[in-house]
């Protein structure tokens, strides 16, 4: 009776392990969509001219840095307030816009994900920039994922086409 008793302890103990470890692994892929449909909403924001679609994947208090190498090739570093780039959205010309990202990289703990992206710009069908763009985001309590912070890199030559 003892060793029934013991194998059922452990049988009982590695089913509830296995149900957890699912149970996270679900719940980690469910994140995983979610981060990756609010940084194609924004992307997709920024190509429509869609200012409320952009703003709505931002976190109030979002901070939004900018990094570019000026002619002396030397890093140009700029914080961009929300309004600012929000205007640059709603203000875009007639330029027809597209920005490729591809080799995305989510990474996903408690509650906050890092996202890390390489991108191409075209304006009118023709490469403007490219670089790498790095987003935080956080789950608020409402469960909706927000970026509050994004960091890209921007420049003229070695870009990759797709």
């Amino acid at each position: 009776m003892k060793i029934f008793i013991n194998t059922f302890i452990i049988v009982l103990f590695f089913y509830i392990g296995i149900h957890q470890i699912q149970s996270q692994n679900h719940s980690i892929k469910k994140d995983s969509i979610e981060v990756h449909h609010v940084i194609n909403n924004l992307f997709d924001g920024i190509v429509e001219g869609d200012s409320i679609k952009v703003k709505n994947s931002l976190h109030e208090n979002v901070i939004i840095i900018t990094s570019n190498k000026n002619r002396q090739n030397v890093n140009q570093i700029k914080e961009v307030s929300v309004v600012e780039f929000l205007n640059g959205i709603i203000d875009k010309k007639l330029e027809e816009w597209n920005e490729k990202i591809w080799s995305i990289t989510i990474q996903l703990e408690d509650g906050f994900a890092r996202v890390w992206t390489n991108y191409s710009f075209y304006m009118d069908s023709q490469l403007s920039h490219c670089g790498v763009k790095s987003f935080q985001l956080v789950k608020e309590s409402n469960e909706n994922w927000k970026i509050v912070n994004f960091v890209d890199s921007k420049k003229k030559n070695g870009c990759q086409t797709l």
